[in-house]
């Protein structure tokens, strides 16, 4: 069995202190918020997030096992109009390219204000 910790689960200046226990207790999986790693903008930064993600990998034995919140800081509803709708999609879509660069396999809408 594999298992993830979520990087929402502690303040980000605990970050390696956390990989570090993460590693040692044999947790192969790290959740993230990508606005957490880069906080403007985080699908606009595919290149860094891949270099971050080896070096996760290569420091800490740590894969992106998913993301979450990947609609945080947007404000449009996937209910209210076609123009809405296709904003968020287009977001999605960086979503799913920042995934790619990271080699996140899963990803969690879990935002209900843009429902």
């Amino acid at each position: 069995m594999k298992i993830s910790a979520s990087d929402i689960g502690w303040k980000s200046e605990y970050d390696e202190q956390m990989y570090n226990l993460m590693a040692d207790k044999g947790i192969q999986g790290l959740e993230i918020a990508p606005t957490r790693i880069f906080p403007e903008d985080p699908y606009s930064h595919r290149e860094q997030a891949a270099k971050w993600a080896r070096a996760l990998k290569a420091d800490f034995g740590l894969a992106v096992s998913s993301m979450q919140s990947i609609w945080y800081g947007m404000n449009e509803n996937i209910f209210v109009s076609k123009q809405e709708r296709e904003a968020l999609l287009e977001y999605t879509k960086k979503a799913m390219e920042f995934a790619e660069a990271v080699e996140c396999k899963n990803l969690v809408f879990g935002c209900p204000r843009n429902r």
